[in-house]
C-alpha cells in the first residue's frame, strides 16, 4: 500500500516480495531510524554541520531504501550541511521532524 509518507511496494520489491524479509526490514528500521533521527536533530541543535551532513546522508539511504517519500528533503539537508549553510534547511528540517513520528507509527502498522 502507498501512502502520501510512503511506497511499501518498494520496499516489498526490494525484498524480493519476500514478507518475512519484508517484516524484517521494517523491524531494523524501526529500531535504528530512531537514533540516528534523535542524532540528527542533535547535531542540527548545536549546529554542527559535519555531524548534520553524516547522519543525513545514513537517514536517506535508509529512507530511499525504505520507500519513505521524505529521502529528498534528508539529500537537501545533507547537501546543505556540505555547504556549511544549515541555516538554509529550517523548512526541510521542520517537515522531517514533523513527518517522521507518523512514518514510525504507519510503518508499525504494516507489521
Amino acid at each position: 500500500m502507498s501512502n502520501e509518507l510512503y511506497d511499501i511496494e518498494q520496499l516489498k520489491m526490494a525484498t524480493g516480495n519476500d514478507p518475512d524479509f519484508t517484516n524484517h526490514m521494517i523491524k531494523v528500521f524501526l529500531e535504528e531510524a530512531p537514533k540516528l533521527f534523535d542524532k540528527l536533530s542533535n547535531h542540527f541543535e548545536v549546529n554542527d554541520p559535519k555531524g548534520v551532513r553524516f547522519i543525513a546522508h545514513q537517514l536517506k539511504g535508509n529512507f530511499k531504501a525504505m520507500g519513505i517519500h521524505s529521502w529528498e528533503d534528508l539529500r537537501a539537508i545533507e547537501l546543505a550541511a556540505k555547504e556549511e549553510e544549515l541555516g538554509k534547511i529550517e523548512t526541510e528540517m521542520e517537515s522531517v521532524q514533523e513527518k517522521f513520528p507518523k512514518i514510525i507509527e504507519s510503518l508499525k502498522r504494516e507489521l
